[in-house]
């Protein structure tokens, strides 16, 4: 988990502070920019069931709400990942691979 937050990366967190002097009425204002995890170990292993982060090449990562292949309009994800993949299911029977894939 540790090094998916740092493949989430930082944030740039700007704060800004005053600082009154009671005697002379003066006041400074000092301003930093310091980076923040924008996600960390803890933050992800509490997301909410079904929630994921999306890592992917040339893209910022992205929060996205997951749904499961059974679920969805197209049922067939076993038959597809066979004709995407087809080495990886040899020899498997459809009703062996939509088990795995549960």
């Amino acid at each position: 988990m540790q090094e998916s937050s740092q493949l989430i990366g930082d944030s740039e967190l700007d704060t800004t502070s005053r600082t009154y002097n009671g005697r002379g009425g003066g006041s400074s204002t000092s301003r930093a920019v310091r980076p923040e995890r924008i996600l960390d170990v803890a933050d992800l292993t509490s997301l909410p069931p079904g929630r994921v982060v999306v890592l992917g090449s040339g893209m910022r990562p992205t929060l996205a709400k997951s749904t499961p292949w059974m679920t969805g309009p197209s049922n067939d994800l076993p038959g597809s990942l066979m004709e995407i993949f087809p080495g990886e299911f040899k020899g498997l029977s459809l009703k062996r691979i939509r088990e795995l894939c549960k």
